[in-house]
């Protein structure tokens, strides 16, 4: 009987094994931060991409606020001016005070933002690529502050569009009928001795008045702050993302 010799495979040292191991980890964590590097540099690259428009959208806000801010001077003149009218004894209200103080030239509109891009970021959750915690903080001071301004607009609209506008109606078709009828005196004749009807003039005198001065508020506080607001967040989007 032959007897057969069996050979056996030598056994591999437990440090061949932990070097396996520590190979097969290293590959695992390299290739995991290679790939968070590659999102971290897509996401920076969509985050500037967004700060480009975020930084048109409210350079475009700070040139509407600005030509709101820099026609106050003359928004005060008329108003200054309408006030003093209805302010006036009735019967020293001539024609020519009546005429000025129906045909100026008062640009009733307010601001309104350039959210494209800011709605885009907070409806598809891409706000998250903007990590300074101050320029979001910043972001959301504007949006906030553009949402008083609405609420108080949405609520002056709703004042003026309820009771009171039958009085406003009213004074504007009297005052229309007033003219046509009286377009050849002499201006510096009487209202009152030329027959116009005063039977608003003191309703539509309280009414215009509340709303020059939230008006004037809007011009000489809210949007001056709103532009400063907004001018520090361009800087922002400026030195975080590098832009020119």
């Amino acid at each position: 009987m032959e007897v057969h010799a069996h050979s056996h495979t030598p056994r591999k040292k437990w440090t061949h094994y932990l070097w396996e191991f520590l190979m097969l980890f290293l590959a695992v964590t390299l290739g995991f931060f290679v790939e968070n590097k590659r999102e971290h540099i897509i996401e920076h690259k969509r985050a500037k991409a967004y700060a480009l428009m975020l930084k048109q959208d409210l350079i475009n806000d700070t040139l509407q606020l600005g030509f709101f801010i820099n026609g106050n001077d003359s928004l005060q003149e008329t108003f200054s001016r309408i006030s003093a009218t209805f302010k006036k004894n009735k019967d020293s209200v001539t024609l020519s005070d009546f005429h000025a103080q129906n045909n100026n030239s008062i640009d009733l509109a307010i601001f309104f933002p350039n959210d494209a891009t800011y709605s885009q970021l907070k409806s598809s959750g891409n706000l998250r690529y903007f990590g300074n915690t101050i320029l979001v903080g910043k972001l959301g001071n504007y949006e906030e502050t553009i949402k008083r301004l609405e609420a108080s607009w949405n609520t002056t609209q709703k004042y003026y569009g309820g009771v009171s506008s039958e009085h406003y109606m009213q004074y504007k078709i009297n005052s229309k009928k007033f003219f046509e009828k009286n377009s050849g005196k002499n201006p510096v004749s009487s209202i009152k001795a030329l027959g116009y009807g005063f039977q608003s003039w003191d309703e539509v005198g309280i009414i215009t008045e509340n709303f020059m001065e939230i008006l004037l508020e809007f011009h000489q506080f809210v949007y001056p702050e709103l532009k400063k607001i907004a001018v520090e967040i361009i800087e922002l989007l400026n030195k975080e993302y590098h832009l020119k």
